[in-house]
């Protein structure tokens, strides 16, 4: 450990390496500057057997014909660094990548051109945790999907707001997705994400379109998430979400501003679970949306489309600023495939906005049978001009306004509906509506403003 390598307008012709073990611990520094070149690939750390921690490759002006690794270990690969700039790199490029153990406290810089392959990782994990990682993109074209943490079975993201991971992407292009924490089995709570006037888009039509998840996972919760995506040259292709998880997913935040564009649907919170009994709670998310920016398809504060348990969905906002939303827009709902639901405590608010589709306060939408949820004390509220219109696409969203809506048996009370501002809605209005089965509806207000 501790060792250093520095190349000033050198040719090396295999790979290099500031520290190698074949077993025990890597840890080491390489400085390439002034044109220099390495033929294959370069490493700060490297073991066959053990961990990759505290290695660091730095580099600007350069060339790299292979990969480029902070520290590459089996059993652990920490607090490792790679801060390119102008360095064209054919191969790869991680922070810290072990096969099992923790991959925490890594860091990729990468700007001013700098080139690469492949997905990009901080902290990169087979087995373990992965928290604490960044990646920084200035200037940059990504080629695949983007990662601040990776795990396939553990925790990524963080514990605590000061263990986030985070990637932020400025004025750059990523062709996959953006990713501050997944686990494929595991929590995803604690990451954040930032795009600053940058692209997502991938062209091939046969591929997903690209998107952003602050924190994902296929199996666990997904909380404490936070998404920003700002500035007028900021388009994403497919969907944003904060929290994307298959249990609870609360407290995730997502912003757009400063006429960002988003293709397809942006979530505060989803929770998505197939074939099980276990009850999921999304809670606490928030979305906002101003100065111009819009959102293509859905727009949505907390969600649950999947599960066979109880969904518990409440306390979820909108806020829609001086902005646009296509299809509909939801504070809180249990939807698609959920038969069993409790919806209350969500709020939409739209100030100077425009919807093409449907506004939901809190909705309970079952399609595949009798579904039973109760509705309570959801609101919605337009103002300052606000225009709600029937969508192009869809005939089922005519542009109407619902503080609650319940598609299934329960009760649906105590929602409202503000209007006020000279808004404008071209469908119904309903304070709450029980559509098709049996309930009470009770208490529900719609309160219309002179102006």
């Amino acid at each position: 450990t501790g060792n250093e390598i520095s190349l000033s307008g050198v040719s090396a012709p295999k790979d290099v390496y500031a520290s190698f073990t074949k077993k025990g611990q890597a840890g080491g520094t390489v400085k390439l500057s002034n044109n220099s070149s390495v033929t294959t690939s370069v490493y700060g750390g490297f073991t066959f057997g053990g961990v990759a921690d505290g290695s660091e490759v730095a580099g600007s002006d350069s060339t790299v014909g292979g990969d480029v690794h902070g520290g590459q270990g089996t059993t652990g690969a920490s607090s490792n660094t790679v801060d390119l700039d102008n360095v064209k790199v054919s191969g790869k490029v991680r922070g810290g990548d072990t096969k099992s153990g923790e991959a925490s406290n890594n860091k990729v810089s990468l700007s001013n051109g700098t080139t690469f392959t492949d997905n990009l990782y901080a902290g990169y994990t087979e087995n373990g945790n992965a928290t604490g990682n960044e990646v920084s993109l200035s200037d940059v074209s990504a080629p695949k999907d983007v990662y601040a943490s990776y795990t396939t079975e553990g925790q990524a993201g963080g514990i605590d707001d000061d263990t986030r991971s985070k990637v932020t992407i400025t004025k750059s292009s990523v062709t996959g997705s953006v990713y501050g924490g997944y686990t494929a089995s595991g929590t995803a709570n604690y990451s954040s994400v930032a795009i600053i006037d940058s692209t997502l888009e991938n062209t091939d039509k046969d591929a997903a379109a690209s998107s952003v998840y602050a924190g994902r996972t296929d199996d666990g919760e997904s909380s404490y998430n936070q998404v920003t995506v700002s500035g007028s040259n900021a388009f994403i292709q497919g969907r944003v979400y904060g929290g994307y998880g298959t249990l609870d997913s609360s407290h995730n935040i997502v912003e757009l501003s400063e006429g960002a564009h988003v293709g397809y649907d942006v979530v505060g919170g989803h929770s998505a679970r197939r074939n099980s009994s276990t009850n999921q709670n999304v809670l606490y998310n928030e979305v906002t949306v101003s100065s111009g920016s819009r959102v293509g398809n859905g727009l949505y504060g907390g969600v649950i489309t999947e599960g066979r348990g109880t969904g518990t969905v409440q306390h979820n906002t909108v806020n829609l600023n001086n902005a646009s939303a296509g299809y509909e827009v939801v504070g809180g709902g249990v939807l698609l495939d959920v038969p069993t639901g409790i919806v209350e405590e969500n709020h939409v608010d739209i100030s100077a906005g425009t919807v093409e589709g449907n506004v939901y306060g809190g909705a309970f939408h079952y399609y595949h049978g009798t579904g039973n949820s109760d509705i309570r004390n959801n609101t919605v509220i337009l103002s300052k001009g606000t225009a709600v219109t029937k969508s192009e696409f869809s005939p089922d969203r005519p542009g109407s306004v619902y503080g609650g809506y319940n598609l299934g048996i329960g009760d649906v009370t105590e929602n409202k509906v503000f209007i006020s501002g000279n808004s404008r809605v071209e469908g119904d209005v309903y304070g709450g509506l029980l559509d098709a089965q049996t309930g009470n509806v009770e208490n529900n207000l719609v309160d219309i403003s002179a102006g």
